[in-house]
């Protein structure tokens, strides 16, 4: 049997939902837009399976049926009102959807959290991987927008953040640099000292000092691991 490009397949999975563009499949998905629209115009002749995994959740299909090996089946419910038979499993729990001024008050977070009602709650695969204060955060500006390759978080995107992570060198952070605003970085180091670095180059690298504050780190892209 011919085996159908996921470019194809994506196409046909994105008209089946009226309405849906690749920056909102990219919000739901946490799958970056460029790497979505790359897909769909088969500039990427051999998508990697952690990138078509969110896809097929979010539509409900098999890994198979995503790569193309196997035919879609009819009536395919977007938004994972499907099947949910592939990727990492059901999701097994959730974490609040809270602001970036909340996730600031880093002690008093936890406390506020569960004394709240009010938070929009996110899916999270694999929760038993984060500490019981994680939360979820909505990407703000496009600083950590990186157009060439993944992982890149446009504007929208949702990410799980763990305060109770060990921020090593390479992971994703929030952070407050001195006494200004939370900023999302990748921590690097460089003959000894700490960086904040954006995956947008046009934004510069920070060096951290006695005044930085790491936050969290971040582990998840919604309900994909990083």
């Amino acid at each position: 049997m011919h085996r159908k490009h996921p470019g194809d397949v994506l196409e046909d999975l994105m008209a089946r939902e009226a309405g849906l563009t690749e920056y909102r499949l990219a919000q739901l998905t946490g799958v970056a837009q460029p790497t979505i629209h790359r897909i769909r115009k088969k500039d990427s002749k051999n998508p990697k399976a952690d990138t078509l995994r969110p896809l097929a959740a979010y539509f409900g299909v098999t890994m198979a049926q995503m790569m193309g090996e196997e035919p879609l089946p009819d009536g395919v419910a977007a938004g994972g009102g499907g099947r949910r038979n592939t990727g990492p499993a059901e999701p097994v729990g959730r974490v609040p959807l809270i602001s970036w001024e909340l996730a600031g008050r880093h002690a008093e977070t936890a406390d506020r959290v569960k004394t709240q009602d009010s938070f929009r709650m996110i899916q999270v695969y694999n929760t038993h991987e984060l500490g019981e204060r994680a939360y979820a955060l909505t990407v703000r500006g496009d600083s950590m927008v990186n157009a060439s390759s993944d992982p890149t978080f446009p504007e929208g995107t949702i990410i799980i953040v763990d305060p109770d992570a060990e921020p090593v060198p390479g992971k994703f952070v929030i952070a407050r640099v001195g006494s200004g605003d939370l900023t999302f970085k990748q921590l690097l180091k460089d003959a000894g000292r700490l960086y904040l670095k954006s995956l947008n180059p046009a934004y510069p690298t920070l060096p951290t000092d006695s005044a930085t504050e790491i936050l969290g780190v971040v582990k998840k892209i919604a309900e994909r691991d990083l």
